[in-house]
């Protein structure tokens, strides 16, 4: 395999005036036409994970690495260019429309003083168009449902053309069908050869993508190809109830979580 695109070794994170790191010693490598899923428990610092692989938090000790070079030496607009983030959620102060919030995507491909281009535009209109929401382009953010506003922010990350793409739980907010769109979607990027790490809840979601996984417990960390690392003893230790790994009709493994049975 290529050396990874996005890369960090013995990174570690303890919030200002913690006691203890929210998470220490992780090795992480994200490569080029392949997805990296990043599951866990509530509290194992999945977001905060992605935000130092951004280069918007600085780990406690460990460097994330961009083809070798540090994001810390990097600006804002030269990471944006290599790197696109999509946080988990976001306030809109203003009642921009969906197409102005997607176009803020291009913000890093041009200068300060630059107004988007036609050719910003049709990359903001693509975006849209492949998460297959394009009839929203001139409603108000404001006014969309929270899983809308998600996908919305998600355009916004693809608008951004960079080769590597970080999403904090893109199918958080969504209905079934919308969370089939996102998957749907991050395979096809991780086939044109983008470098794709996202955050989820659900293991079934590590295992429709395939690529690598990292899963982060409350004691330890494990990481390697999904289809070797997602397994009931693994799922029961992270996540501290029984998870079965069953196969489908059509051949797909799914993660089935025991919730009990009604009374």
């Amino acid at each position: 395999m290529s050396a990874p695109l996005l890369a960090a070794q013995g990174l570690a994170f303890t919030h200002p005036g913690g006691r203890r790191p929210v998470f220490e010693g992780l090795d992480v490598a994200m490569h080029a036409g392949r997805v990296l899923t990043i599951l866990g428990p509530n509290g194992v610092g999945k977001s905060t994970l992605l935000r130092c692989l951004a280069g918007l938090a600085r780990p406690s000790t460990g460097t994330a690495l961009f083809e070798g070079t540090s994001l810390q030496v990097l600006n804002d607009a030269q990471r944006a260019r290599r790197i696109a983030f999509m946080a988990q959620s976001a306030v809109e102060a203003f009642s921009f429309t969906v197409t102005d919030i997607v176009l803020t995507g291009r913000a890093a491909h041009l200068t300060l003083f630059d107004r988007p281009r036609a050719a910003d535009r049709e990359s903001a209109a693509r975006a849209l168009q492949r998460l297959g929401i394009a009839h929203l382009a001139h409603r108000p953010m404001q006014a969309l449902s929270g899983g809308e506003q998600q996908m919305v922010r998600m355009a916004r990350a693809l608008a951004q053309n960079s080769p590597v793409l970080l999403l904090d739980e893109p199918t958080a907010h969504l209905d079934l069908a919308n969370q089939r769109q996102v998957l749907d979607t991050v395979r096809s990027l991780a086939a044109e050869g983008f470098a794709v790490g996202m955050s989820s809840h659900d293991p079934s979601h590590a295992l429709a993508c395939g690529g690598d996984v990292l899963v982060l417990g409350h004691t330890r960390a494990v990481a390697g190809p999904a289809d070797e690392v997602i397994t009931p003893a693994l799922l029961r230790e992270a996540y501290g109830l029984p998870i079965d790994i069953l196969r489908t009709p059509l051949g797909r493994d799914v993660a089935v979580p025991d919730f009990g049975m009604p009374h």
